[in-house]
């Protein structure tokens, strides 16, 4: 009675071992990517204005000098319009 239960322990021993080494290897196989890590994120709320440096819901873009791109709210509108910025 008691080799019967040293082997039902060396087996149940061999059968544990046996599946972490299949589900350790079956991790480094598998090539599918879960798309849960890469879950929508939440829209930003707003972009700062380039000048006040507030974030706005709106903004209305003109070409700066050289050729930047300023993102400007709607308080600043008129500074930029006062530059001579032009709406893109």
């Amino acid at each position: 009675m008691l080799y019967f239960w040293f082997i039902l322990g060396a087996v149940v021993f061999v059968l544990l071992l046996g599946t972490i080494f299949f589900y350790k290897n079956r991790k480094k196989r598998q090539r599918v990517v879960s798309m849960a890590s890469y879950a929508k994120k939440k829209p930003v709320s707003g972009q700062p204005c380039s000048y006040c440096k507030r974030k706005a819901v709106k903004l209305t873009f003109y070409a700066g000098n050289h050729g930047s791109v300023v993102g400007v709210c709607a308080s600043c509108r008129k500074r930029a319009e006062r530059q001579g910025l032009l709406p893109i």
